[in-house]
């Protein structure tokens, strides 16, 4: 990837208390990594297992694999510069695209 992809994965099942920290003051985890209702409908059965976040050096570009979605794509940008932020997050999936095993019909992407 290029040097604005590269980053690193963390499974939750093996993510140690520093690196919790730290992706916590990041704003990549919660503290409520898993809620009732997710347990409640069944979508953390097997909570941690299976479950990651992989996210860029700069930590602004992050990929959850099967949290609540199977795979959550997310660019965080401070500021108002919505053009940025889309073509950022265009790219990372076009980056991300080619490496997931199915093809993937559709992207939503949400503003918040």
């Amino acid at each position: 990837m290029d040097d604005e992809f590269k980053g690193t994965y963390h499974s939750l099942k093996n993510l140690s208390e520093e690196d919790c920290q730290d992706l916590t003051n990041a704003g990549i985890l919660t503290d409520n990594l898993v809620t009732p209702k997710m347990f409640s409908s069944g979508m953390a059965r097997d909570w941690p297992d299976a479950r990651g976040v992989w996210h860029n050096d700069m930590k602004n570009f992050i990929v959850w694999v099967n949290k609540e979605d199977h795979l959550r794509i997310t660019f965080m940008q401070q500021g108002g510069n919505l053009k940025r932020v889309f073509t950022q997050y265009s790219l990372g999936v076009k980056m991300v695209m080619p490496l997931l095993p199915l093809k993937v019909v559709f992207v939503i992407f949400l503003i918040r």
